[in-house]
């Protein structure tokens, strides 16, 4: 599958998708509301109206994983929009991080169905200065219209089981595109980076976990760093390499305009 066909699809399902939020919200009103970021409309930038870190964090166990890293970034003064795709991630992070919230150090949102509009629409209107996508959640087109406006991608702590490395060779050519889209992949074992390598990505390296010490299925029980300094080792290699990879860009996050976007004159609505 390419891209163009990829895109088609997902333009055709968003209606779809759209209504099954809806009735999801019916028993979850967090999973309803504000349908609208969804489709890329109705963000807002923290008041200081500054570039933010963007890092996606999709369900409850990414978020619950995240604050060490978020922690890091607000303590150098870093704006952090933090997106999901689950109603439980979103909770959980708003429980989390409230006293960053209420201060407006940190807005939370939804993440974007991976269509070419509502990307667009997301990126032009959050104005990232990067991307960090914790774990596994790479979508092939935020990826490329990051990747169009200069915003450099990050997928941190990454996970990728040996099922998923097969399922991703069969998707195609447009999931290679988008891991060989990323500027860093850190991978949490050698394992992952091996199989992270073998779908696409190029710039890997291992750096640990984030959050859970479970394994992927069919690794071993010891491939997973286990204890609180290891996973502090793995903010630190984290924070350094987006540190790195930040300079080189000479992107300063917090900074008006520091990220020169290209944006299209027309956007579509999908």
């Amino acid at each position: 599958m390419n891209r163009t066909t990829y895109a088609c699809i997902l333009r055709a399902c968003a209606p779809a998708l759209a209504f099954r939020a809806l009735l999801r919200g019916r028993s979850d009103a967090m999973q309803g509301a504000a349908l609208w970021e969804r489709f890329g409309f109705g963000y807002a930038l923290p008041p200081s109206g500054v570039a933010p870190v963007w890092i996606h964090a999709p369900a409850l166990a990414e978020t619950r994983a995240a604050p060490p890293l978020v922690h890091r970034l607000l303590e150098r003064r870093w704006p952090v929009i933090l997106t999901h795709t689950e109603a439980a991630g979103r909770r959980e992070g708003a429980r989390l991080f409230s006293p960053a919230i209420e201060s407006g150090h940190l807005r939370q949102a939804w993440l974007p169905y991976d269509t070419p509009g509502a990307c667009r629409r997301f990126l032009e209107e959050i104005a990232p200065s990067c991307g960090i996508l914790l774990e596994r959640d790479v979508w092939p087109t935020m990826v490329h219209e990051a990747k169009a406006r200069g915003i450099p991608m990050v997928l941190a702590s990454a996970r990728m089981s040996e099922r998923s490395a097969r399922r991703g060779r069969y998707a195609g050519r447009v999931l290679r595109e988008a891991y060989a889209g990323l500027d860093r992949v850190l991978a949490r074992t050698e394992q992952d980076a091996a199989r992270l390598r073998r779908c696409g990505a190029r710039d890997v390296a291992v750096c640990g976990g984030l959050g859970s010490d479970m394994p992927n299925p069919g690794d071993p029980i010891a491939a997973v760093p286990r204890d609180a300094a290891a996973r502090a080792g793995a903010v630190d290699s984290i924070v350094r390499d987006i540190s790195q990879l930040l300079a080189e860009r000479r992107i300063v996050p917090g900074k008006v305009g520091a990220v020169s976007h290209s944006v299209p004159a027309l956007q579509f609505l999908l």
